[in-house]
């Protein structure tokens, strides 16, 4: 007897792809979980943005929803027919009618068995590079891969696969974004658009606490658990998920900065919808959205909060004539960035533009690399913004106005940068923190202490506190461990500095501490532990006085009872 080996019938040949004006055109029929506009997932978009133009060019374009939708009957969406799951009753008898049968996900198994038994034409689209997504890709006459790096993990998968269960053909298509559909005027919020936690919206909400000066919109997504704010936060707003065809009203346009902290992101259709607009986005560097942003992608590793800080920091917009850029003397700048337009009004892309300081009495230079020069070099991102990080522009030693001019290829640009030098200033103040304690006479230690807000945008060094007890006697410093001050910040975490004594018991000494503040608007926490001694004089209202840098401040109101 023969040895009974593995085939598989021929391969069908897939049908021509223009039909003449005369030609009925292709019969191409999808089967999917969801679709436009009711389910809003780039998947499903790529597949709408690719199937649209088959219908514009005469072809009979029909897509079979294998999952229960909000939209109970057929509809039409840009020439493509769409028949919601409880119409979908007759798929199997449609589909043997097709000339080019198409899925992706966990359609394609049964769509691929379909085709093979009716020898028709199957494509898939490998939007992942998970093995089962590969797998069930085996043997299609078309993969569509969404991107390179997905084809190349394809090809590594295929490696160990026998010739006659490869795909018939491969072919890359970034999924399609017509920028036209995006393109607005950008607006004033920090966007996330989907708000799971596999793309962020627990980090989203943590930048959300920690810059206030920044206004924040959070947009549902279309699956996953949805992640809102842990607490009710001034500066941050939710709306409801919004179709693709609406993002450029509704999204797009309230967007002044995009977030892409994702765990996982093959390709990262948001990403490039909102540069259409040229609109910065900041992400965490998946394979996908390296490729799909390249060079005017701002990337930070999703679990570096501080890197998420200071890259939204270096995005603020650049001060007006009503507000020029300023900072106090001797005090880096914070972070600016200018726009560049050609003469048509668009922007100057990817351009190596260079930033001259003009001489000045103020002293102020440029500072990088261990130099002090008076011009700044760098490359403008997809939208014409030329970003210039905190702390590159060194203010001088004097007070006074000065500015910046710029020089595209050896010409000068129109337009300057006004800036002043101002008089030296706080970056933060201090004032007595929450309510009263009470100390009782030989009683439980307890914790006044101050609230420490930042004043301005400036990055605030480690600074010396000193914490001295009231000129009556009666009370003590108790040591925890040592003798400890504690900073609690936005998030309510907590760090212990532990300081010094002096001789005569009165001041503690604490060097170095980080007051976890950022950004205007922040708060934080101080405190150190006290009791009521023996012989304390009652009653008694006294506090403490908290000297931090050059800010003075009584501490919490303390009560000592007998």
């Amino acid at each position: 007897m023969d040895p009974v080996t593995a085939t598989r019938p021929p391969r069908p040949v897939l049908p021509k792809p223009t039909p003449s004006k005369k030609s009925r055109g292709m019969s191409v029929t999808a089967r999917v979980y969801g679709y436009p506009p009711a389910h809003n997932a780039g998947s499903e978009w790529m597949l709408h943005s690719m199937l649209r133009p088959l219908a514009e060019r005469g072809h009979r374009v029909t897509v079979w929803l294998s999952h229960p939708g909000t939209i109970e009957e057929s509809y039409e969406i840009d020439g493509v027919r769409v028949v919601p799951f409880q119409e979908g009753s007759d798929f199997a008898t449609e589909a043997q009618s097709a000339d080019v049968l198409l899925s992706h996900f966990e359609n394609v198994p049964l769509v691929s068995g379909l085709a093979r038994a009716r020898q028709i034409p199957v494509v898939v689209i490998c939007h992942d590079n998970f093995a089962t997504s590969y797998h069930n890709a085996a043997g299609a006459d078309l993969v569509v891969y969404n991107s390179e790096w997905i084809r190349r993990d394809g090809e590594i998968h295929y490696a160990r696969y026998p010739a006659e269960f490869l795909p018939g053909r491969t072919i890359v298509v970034r999924p399609p974004v017509i920028a036209e559909d995006y393109r607005t005027e950008p607006g004033d919020h920090v966007t996330l658009v989907n708000l799971n936690p596999d793309k962020g919206g627990d980090i989203f909400w943590q930048i959300a606490a920690w810059t206030p000066e920044w206004r924040f919109l959070g947009v549902k997504g279309s699956y996953g658990p949805q992640i809102l704010p842990p607490t009710r936060l001034p500066n941050c707003e939710v709306a409801d998920g919004v179709p693709g065809n609406d993002m450029r009203e509704h999204v797009y346009s309230r967007s002044r900065v995009v977030l892409m902290p994702s765990l996982y992101e093959s390709w990262g259709r948001v990403a490039v919808e909102a540069m259409a607009s040229g609109i910065p986005v900041i992400a965490h560097p998946t394979p996908g959205l390296v490729e799909s942003l390249g060079d005017a992608g701002i990337f930070a590793y999703r679990d570096d909060l501080t890197a998420w800080l200071h890259a939204l920091g270096s995005l603020k917009d650049p001060a007006n004539a009503d507000h020029p850029l300023s900072a106090p003397k001797d005090t880096p700048f914070g972070a600016f960035r200018v726009r560049f337009l050609d003469e048509t009004n668009q922007p100057l892309s990817v351009q190596d533009v260079t930033l001259r300081l003009e001489p000045h009495s103020t002293g102020s230079h440029f500072s990088y690399g261990g130099q002090a020069p008076l011009t700044y070099s760098a490359k403008t991102d997809a939208g014409g913004w030329l970003t210039v990080p905190a702390g590159t522009l060194q203010a001088g030693p004097q007070e006074g106005p000065m500015q910046i001019t710029a020089l595209l290829r050896g010409t000068d640009l129109s337009g300057r940068i006004d800036l002043s030098v101002g008089a030296a200033a706080s970056r933060f103040s201090l004032s007595p923190g929450g309510t009263p304690v009470t100390l009782t006479r030989a009683g439980e230690t307890r914790y006044p202490g101050v609230e420490v807000r930042a004043d301005s945008d400036q990055a605030i060094p480690s600074q010396k506190v000193r914490v001295t007890l009231p000129s009556c006697p009666g009370l003590a410093f108790v040591p925890e461990g040592g003798y400890q001050l504690t900073i609690m910040d936005a998030r309510l975490a907590t760090t212990a500095y532990t300081g010094t004594l002096q001789a005569d018991g009165q001041t503690l000494t604490f060097e170095g501490v980080y007051l976890a503040l950022h950004g205007k608007g922040a708060v934080s926490a101080a405190w150190v532990a006290v009791k009521a001694l023996p012989n304390a004089p009652v009653p008694e209202d006294t506090a403490l006085t908290f000297q931090v840098g050059d800010q003075t401040s009584p501490s919490t109101l303390i009560h000592v009872r007998a």
